[in-house]
């Protein structure tokens, strides 16, 4: 939480010192556009609490306007540059940068697809949860693909009544595929695999 709002801050004062910068209004809108989705890709990633949709397939969706967004604000920078040479450089960077967010956005929206025709994301699969005193703890199994391990990830979720939750990792098992969540009367999470212990943790 302490982190988003320093998000939200970050992005406020990169507002503000685009206005100083370029006051060019011509060239303000497109710079403080560029600004908030490079804010959005930093409280993705290091955000110790995240929004996510309880319907999983929006995710993928937000993902992957996420990560076109960004070569699409680039783009529109260049084209409203009246430099010719600054006009060029910003197309190349821009396509440059396209080719490895269309890429991920293609993925993303085969995994979007994926998950409404089977009703389950099978690179982020429920395994099991329980009921905590004020959050659920589920427990997924994470593969995407050929080129990771598979691991298991346990995080705590608030869900709330309008389709979207507040999610946190709070345990993270490597090459581990399976197992379940236990929780006793005092509130301590066990993740236990055919008898075996592999975390306990208190709420």
């Amino acid at each position: 939480m302490k982190l988003g709002k320093q998000s939200a801050e970050l992005a406020r004062k990169t507002v503000a010192h685009i206005k100083v910068m370029a006051p060019n209004p011509i060239l303000r809108r497109p710079l403080q556009f560029l600004a908030l989705v490079i804010v959005l890709l930093i409280y993705c990633i290091t955000a110790p609490w995240q929004i996510r949709f309880s319907y999983v397939s929006l995710n993928h969706w937000a993902a992957a306007t996420l990560a076109v967004s960004l070569p699409l604000s680039m783009l529109w920078i260049a084209l409203r540059t009246k430099r010719k040479s600054l006009k060029i450089v910003g197309i190349v960077l821009s396509a440059l940068v396209a080719l490895p967010s269309l890429l991920f956005s293609t993925l993303a929206l085969l995994e979007s697809i994926s998950v409404v025709e089977n009703n389950v994301d099978r690179s982020f699969t429920l395994m099991s949860e329980g009921k905590g005193s004020s959050a659920y703890y589920r427990l997924y199994r994470s593969d995407c693909g050929a080129t990771c391990s598979t691991d298991l990830v346990l995080r705590k979720e608030y869900d709330t009544q309008v389709g979207v939750k507040l999610v946190t990792q709070v345990w993270f098992r490597r090459h581990q595929s399976t197992g379940t969540i236990q929780i006793d009367d005092r509130g301590t999470i066990r993740v236990v695999d055919d008898g075996q212990l592999l975390a306990s943790l208190q709420p």
